[in-house]
């Protein structure tokens, strides 16, 4: 068989096995998902929640040093090996879902806050009784 009959093979059982690969791919991820939980140390590392893997994430601490490369939910299905994962998850601390948005909307409210506030400084009384109701 030469590489096109091979190439064309392959082509033909990737589209025969559609619903196969899905299968493998997400016991694939479940498996290394709990493999990298057991890792970071199996629970959310700000509240201890511990419950669930679904409920669990990676949170990239963003450092100078250490550059995010990927986003580590997407590679966890595809054909990463796990010692790859696992450097990247290094760059992570692991929280819970909830955790996690406090962390993000804490960063964003450091961000905006400053802002809001110039604006709110800028408006005359009437304008800013409008801003709190409908």
């Amino acid at each position: 068989m030469d590489y096109a009959q091979s190439k064309e093979y392959k082509k033909n059982w990737d589209r025969e096995h559609v619903e196969d690969i899905k299968i493998r791919k997400r016991i694939r991820g479940a498996l290394i998902k709990k493999e990298l939980i057991k890792y970071k140390g199996g629970a959310c590392s700000r509240c201890g929640y511990n419950k669930t893997s679904v409920a669990l994430t990676f949170h990239h601490l963003h450092n100078q040093d250490q550059k995010k490369e990927y986003d580590i939910a997407t590679k966890i299905g595809n054909r990463c090996s796990l010692e790859s994962i696992k450097k990247e998850a290094d760059k992570c601390i692991l929280v819970c879902e909830n955790c996690h948005r406090e962390i993000h909307q804490e960063m964003t409210d450091k961000i905006n806050k400053p802002i809001e506030e110039a604006y709110v400084a800028t408006l005359n009384e009437v304008s800013k009784k409008s801003l709190y109701t409908l």
